[in-house]
């Protein structure tokens, strides 16, 4: 839903497909996903689910002319090898990985436990206080124009701002799912049980 938003706000004409494939580890099913994507016309792969979407990141990357996304880590340095040798080719299609730096939360747990102000339960963090931010873009900074960079700029402060929802209750941290009719540029296809 983040990656969603932050696409609209950016570029209001893009078609935004996805894909839910119900798996973390089964890189052939992402992978096809993710070439389907590329054969329908889409030029940016974002795959989040572990293994799973890190294999159809390094796939499209190794195989297609489609530029990538990758999450949780900087997969520059991890799937792509810090683009050494073979990994060359292919990270000149990662665009940038978003980061997820769950330090964040361990640092302000321990510090309202100091505090003596701790409480239990679940803490929505992200972008606002440095808990989600985006890589650089290593080998693929050529494909990012000045532009581009200022509107990713701008996005990230509207974020920072509250200005745009990511569909996240910073309250209760419920997902809250859009109608899918809400967003008819938005293409979505469920498949059950990673077929």
């Amino acid at each position: 839903s983040g990656f969603h938003q932050g696409v609209l706000q950016v570029c209001k004409a893009c078609v935004i497909s996805g894909v839910y494939t119900n798996t973390f580890g089964n890189v052939s099913r992402t992978t096809y996903n993710a070439y389907e994507m590329v054969a329908a016309g889409a030029d940016v792969i974002f795959a989040a689910g572990g293994s799973a979407g890190t294999g159809a990141i390094l796939n499209v990357a190794s195989n297609t002319k489609a530029l990538v996304i990758g999450v949780d880590q900087d997969e520059f340095y991890t799937t792509f090898q810090g683009g050494n040798g073979s990994f060359h080719e292919p990270s000149t299609h990662l665009l940038t990985s978003v980061l997820k730096d769950t330090g964040v939360g361990v640092v302000n747990s321990v510090k309202d436990g100091r505090d003596g102000i701790f409480t239990s339960g679940t803490r929505v963090i992200g972008v606002a206080k440095g808990a989600v931010k985006l890589a650089e873009c290593h080998n693929s900074c050529h494909h990012i124009s000045e532009k581009s960079k200022d509107a990713i700029n701008r996005t990230i402060k509207r974020l920072i701002d509250s200005l745009i929802t990511t569909n996240v209750n910073a309250e209760s941290s419920q997902v809250l799912v859009p109608r899918i009719s809400d967003y008819p540029e938005f293409q979505y296809q469920k498949l059950e049980n990673g077929t």
